[in-house]
């Protein structure tokens, strides 16, 4: 079986490409077919041809192994984003073992032709194709002669009339010449490598974008980001690098942008799902879409969406929700927010708070739940606690100051909020979206409190400090 495609004529010729590399593929086949002014002479099959590829339902494994027992010519174009994939060896290997085989079974004889298997590179030199592919049979896809003396090959291969390749030879240098130009344009317009330098690259502009405070052009970035790795078309939903999908995630995740926040986190979870600190910002964003979008259309799928990731955050860690107090301040959030049942998600905050004795976090966010739930003596308890931990930490960071500055203002001690709100602007620069939260966590706390506006307004003005001086 393993060459009776050989013995009877078979016309195949089986190009082996990363889907990133099909221009090649395709300048192939129609430098062969505008030769012989004919594509039913030679069978030109690749994987993403839409004519000769594998159709609806075949399985693409089995459609490359009928190619490589079928094929009366291999070849295998190699690239910088082939050598990556393993299949390329594979596939290479297949080849060569069905050839050695129908070399076993009869020897060739005069007036048989062996079966071809070559090797083109492109935007390689010789030396850099691995050892394997890298013989005599090896042609770089760029140079002309060798190009003209491989298209004589395969037609001799395939035994195409004497008159046809007459023919053929008055028609090489123009058709070399159109394929010459599609490799050209090919070789300038193939996707950037997913290298260290280039992601490094490309998070050194991203990071220049914030430096600048020009995020409203994050999305154009994000589109010429898609376009330089070849995440277009059909590759859209392959991920580039963790890193880029995850910072892009945070920068739209401040921007209020929570569809593009959520796009680019889901692509930062498949280029490393089990990292927790991916699945963590993917449910938080899910939430404030949630929230934010109140989409009844969409609505119990987004739900859906958010137990689902809940539930593989609890998958790769049982005890995630009691041992992380990011992990169980996201649960909490969900069962007050989205579930609607603010005292589970008070007693979440409360067997996490024993384990982590040191968070004053977690002890901020169950005194705002009991606030919410009306027990305000466990709030104001729960508050005088958040102290003592800040207190014995001597940390002193905008998250520490800001809990100290709501405790203080539940406990209706007005002036040690505001000096805590001083505190904060004593600090440096404040992002806007941290000054978002914790004005909303300070008012919140207000209101709840009964404080009263001209003492929050006071609160607020020490907190930011250029406000009060405009108003002045």
């Amino acid at each position: 079986m393993m060459n009776t495609a050989i013995e009877n004529g078979s016309k195949v010729l089986f190009i082996s490409h990363n889907a990133a590399d099909r221009p090649y593929a395709v300048a192939i086949e129609a430098a062969i077919h505008e030769l012989l002014d004919d594509d039913t002479l030679i069978d030109v099959r690749y994987s993403t041809s839409d004519e000769a590829g594998p159709q609806g339902g075949e399985k693409w494994r089995d459609w490359i192994y009928c190619q490589i027992i079928e094929a009366r010519t291999a070849l295998f174009v190699v690239t910088p984003h082939a050598l990556g994939k393993p299949w390329l060896l594979w596939e290479a290997g297949a080849c060569s073992g069905a050839t050695l085989a129908q070399q076993a079974r009869r020897r060739t004889t005069e007036g048989t032709t062996a079966r071809l298997n070559v090797s083109i590179a492109y935007g390689l030199t010789e030396n850099e194709c691995p050892d394997p592919l890298r013989n005599d049979q090896i042609i770089l896809g760029a140079n002309p002669d060798r190009v003209k003396f491989l298209l004589q090959r395969i037609l001799q291969t395939h035994n195409v009339p004497s008159n046809v390749l007459f023919k053929a030879g008055e028609r090489m240098q123009e058709v070399l010449q159109r394929y010459l130009k599609a490799v050209r344009n090919a070789l300038l317009q193939a996707p950037s490598l997913v290298t260290e330098a280039n992601v490094q690259d490309w998070l050194a502009r991203l990071e220049q974008l914030v430096r600048s405070n020009r995020l409203s052009e994050l999305e154009g970035f994000q589109r010429w980001m898609t376009l330089a790795f070849g995440r277009d078309g059909e590759a859209a939903g392959v991920p580039i690098d963790v890193r880029l999908h995850r910072r892009l995630g945070e920068l739209y995740l401040a921007q209020k942008d929570f569809s593009r926040a959520a796009e680019q986190l889901r692509l930062a979870r498949r280029a490393a799902p089990r990292d927790v600190y991916v699945l963590r910002p993917l449910v938080e964003v899910t939430m404030k879409r949630l929230l934010a979008e109140k989409d009844e259309s969409v609505e119990a799928s987004v739900r859906e969406d958010i137990e689902s990731l809940l539930a593989a955050l609890k998958e790769l860690d049982q005890s995630a929700f009691v041992s992380s107090p990011d992990a169980a301040a996201l649960y909490g959030k969900y069962l007050r927010r989205v579930v609607g049942d603010p005292r589970r998600a008070a007693g979440v905050y409360t067997e996490s708070l024993r384990v982590n004795t040191n968070s004053y976090y977690l002890a901020d966010l169950l005194a705002q739940t009991q606030l919410e739930l009306g027990d305000d003596d466990g709030a104001k308890a729960t508050y005088r606690h958040a102290i003592d931990i800040i207190d014995r930490l001597e940390e002193n960071n905008v998250w520490s100051q800001a809990t100290a500055a709501t405790a203080c203002l539940a406990l209706g001690d007005i002036d040690g909020a505001r000096k805590h709100a001083v505190a904060i602007s004593a600090l440096g620069p404040v992002t806007q979206s941290e000054l978002d939260v914790i004005r909303s966590g300070l008012r919140e706390v207000a209101q709840r409190s009964a404080i009263s506006k001209s003492a929050m307004s006071e609160v607020l003005a020490d907190l930011c400090p250029r406000d009060r001086d405009r108003r002045l």
